[in-house]
């Protein structure tokens, strides 16, 4: 999925989307670091996932299998332990 892009006359900056930045803070999955995984949850709650194989379908589709290490499933697996499934309420997300 491309990253969307805000152009300005003398600036462009590209956006990731939130699958973009699911998968980028799952490969991180920083340890001593509350930020991933609080924003895996939010991401997981903001794209209504509750399922741990499309999660990692996500992942797997901005990086190579091989890049994603065994805390990165831990982290996931954690996060959706901890979402409670009327939490789940997928947003739409608007492109422009």
């Amino acid at each position: 999925m491309p990253l969307k892009t805000l152009d300005l006359p003398n600036l462009r900056v590209q956006v990731p989307t939130p699958e973009h930045m699911l998968a980028m803070k799952v490969l991180a999955a920083r340890t001593g670091v509350a930020g991933d995984s609080v924003d895996v949850a939010f991401l997981l709650r903001l794209l209504g996932n509750r399922d741990f194989g499309s999660v990692m379908q996500i992942a797997q589709s901005y990086y190579d299998p091989s890049r994603i290490l065994r805390r990165s499933i831990f982290l996931v697996d954690e996060m959706l332990e901890g979402i409670d499934p009327g939490e789940i309420v997928p947003v739409e997300i608007q492109s422009t």
